[in-house]
């Protein structure tokens, strides 16, 4: 039995090698026009170089080398910057420049190099705590952006499909999972334990890549500023504020253009767009959304949207939820579903049957 788990850590560490060289060749023609993809390229060779790395294990000698072996394992911990890399520039577009790259890998570069000419544990010790401690700071980081990343997509976009980050917090989690998993695998190494390691890196990379293909990068307050960014409550300034004539313009101008011209049926519709079309700025009008009528931008819309779909849901019964979703001005039937459901708590089949069948 022993034998056969590790012949299967060998398959599968040969697997998550080939993994990772199939997953740049897939990549590598989109980083050409998508900065994600082109650092995502880079983080999946140099991921196929730590697994070939790897293979100096299977040389007699090696694993039974504390220093040798702690070599090749201060290798893996590269892994940590570039993460962070990449994960920092999901969230804030344009982060990544050479002059940043460098600063993040230089101390765990450093901790390597002071280990390999000292030959002293307590460098690559170091390496490992910072490592850790790294990465659970960088996991606190990411969780908070990515959140008011997602606030700030609510305010100015009345649709988030492939635009909001609810996936990477699920996947730095994963991956912080994964280097404390790492940590204990090798402090108590088993052949079972690698097995699981190699597989849960290929769910992990492979559902970062179907997710980083279908995101909308799009313009967005900078790192610093999305960890400054405490709510979306946007007060307007002194030159933003109108006088009581004009406020009450504005109100009417509002709802002309939301039930009369019926804007909201735009699935592109944006508040700057809005603004636009009544005569006023973003700030203003972010701001009476927020204070007098205690929603977002986002959820402002799709209330209008959902209401167009009661319309049609019990006057057109021939129509499917897909057609009825598109007409109503939503991008996608899933977030049409997520949106009847908040605003009338139940889905949109049920309130369609309930009305066609009524009691």
């Amino acid at each position: 039995m022993s034998n056969f788990i590790r012949h299967l850590a060998h398959f599968t560490h040969g697997m998550a090698f080939m993994f990772f060289i199939i997953m740049a060749i897939r990549i590598f023609p989109f980083g050409k026009k998508n900065r994600i993809m082109h650092i995502l390229f880079w983080v999946m060779i140099f991921w196929a170089f730590i697994e070939l790395k790897d293979l100096g294990y299977l040389l007699d000698g090696v694993w039974s080398n504390p220093y040798v072996s702690s070599i090749h394992l201060s290798f893996d911990l590269w892994c940590v910057p570039a993460i962070i890399v990449l994960l920092f520039e999901v969230i804030s577009p344009q982060w990544t420049t050479l002059r940043k790259v460098v600063l993040v890998f230089l101390p765990s570069v450093l901790l390597t190099i002071l280990f390999v000419l000292t030959a002293h544990e307590v460098f690559y010790t170091i390496l490992v705590v910072y490592s850790n401690v790294v990465g659970l700071l960088a996991l606190g980081i990411v969780l908070i952006a990515s959140s008011r990343y997602d606030k700030f997509i609510k305010i100015n976009f009345s649709y988030s499909d492939n635009m909001t980050l609810e996936w990477i917090r699920f996947l730095i989690v994963a991956l912080y999972f994964a280097l404390v998993a790492w940590t204990l695998i090798n402090s108590w190494s088993t052949w079972l334990g690698d097995v699981f390691f190699y597989i849960f890196q290929i769910a992990i990379w492979s559902g970062f890549y179907y997710y980083a293909r279908k995101h909308h990068v799009i313009s967005t307050p900078n790192l610093t500023e999305l960890l400054s960014f405490k709510n979306d409550r946007e007060k307007p300034t002194d030159e933003d504020c109108n006088s009581t004539e004009e406020n009450e313009k504005f109100v009417v101008d509002l709802q002309r253009i939301m039930e009369e011209e019926k804007i909201y049926l735009n699935p592109q519709l944006n508040i700057s767009t809005l603004a636009s079309a009544i005569g006023t700025n973003r700030t203003y009008l972010s701001s009476y959304l927020n204070h007098q009528l205690n929603t977002n931008f986002y959820d402002y819309i799709n209330q209008f949207r959902v209401k167009e779909a009661c319309e049609l849901l019990t006057s057109q019964h021939n129509r499917t939820l897909e057609d009825i979703s598109d007409l109503c001005g939503f991008n996608s039937i899933s977030t049409f579903r997520r949106s009847f459901i908040k605003n009338m708590n139940e889905t949109p089949v049920e309130y369609k049957n309930k009305y066609r069948n009524p009691v």
